[in-house]
């Protein structure tokens, strides 16, 4: 590969779809053939990190090897990958705002009115690219937490949108959505899904992979619905049972 690639991975529709254990599989896959990979956890709330939130609220805080206090996600992708990870690999909303006010407080916006648009964003691209660029990867794994459509999550599809358009790097969005089938019907539904990217598409990002969590795979209806309304490339969606 001759520039690194980044992965953004997405979820549609609910949480606890399974972004965290499919980006790990992927990674693991990426780095059995040689290549070496790492594995980022965006979590959109305000804390700073983990370490304020009750248990029963958010799980058990995982503590990485330099002390960060963060999400649990953090410790599956170090027992997928036997590896491990420290506070480059990990942020929050809060974390970035507060990155941000510290700046403002010191004067490096030389005075100007400091907004989301650019501000924030660049806060956000700058921690991708700094933590890329400080490591010897070849491919950064990226999971944005929470769902499509949450708007808390906003500020970092523009983010990503931004380095879509402008990074010397290779960026991709991997989204990973649900293909129900409701009891009383018996039939796989498109719909949550087709919803999901539309909102995705919203944020001018277009899925260059699907990963479709379902109880048996996509036929060639469901999949042909998704290229057709989208102009997506039917070798870039699968099913994942």
């Amino acid at each position: 590969m001759k520039s690194k690639k980044i992965i953004f991975v997405v979820g549609g529709v609910m949480s606890g779809i399974g972004k965290g254990v499919a980006m790990s599989i992927m990674a693991s896959l990426i780095k059995n053939r040689d290549y070496k990979v790492g594995l980022m956890k965006v979590d959109p709330y305000l804390n700073i990190d983990a370490g304020t939130m009750h248990p029963i609220e958010h799980g058990e805080t995982f503590v990485l090897d330099d002390g960060l206090e963060c999400d649990q996600d953090m410790g599956n992708y170090e027992r997928f990958l036997d590896q491990s990870f420290n506070k480059n690999d990990y942020i929050t909303s809060g974390y970035i705002y507060q990155s941000v006010f510290n700046k403002e407080r010191a004067l490096k916006y030389d005075g100007k009115c400091v907004e989301a648009i650019p501000h924030v964003v660049n806060e956000i691209q700058d921690f991708f690219i700094k933590s890329i660029n400080d490591s010897d990867i070849d491919v950064q794994f990226i999971e944005i937490g929470g769902t499509i459509g949450d708007f808390q999550n906003i500020l970092f599809y523009e983010a990503i949108r931004g380095m879509k358009n402008k990074m010397k790097f290779d960026v991709f969005v991997c989204a990973i959505l649900p293909f129900p089938i409701p009891g009383h019907l018996g039939e796989m539904k498109t719909k949550p899904a087709q919803s999901a990217v539309r909102q995705l598409l919203s944020f001018g990002l277009t899925p260059d992979f699907i990963l479709a969590r379902a109880e048996k795979e996509l036929d060639n209806k469901r999949i042909n619905k998704l290229v057709n309304n989208f102009g997506l490339n039917k070798n870039s969606i699968f099913s994942v049972l």
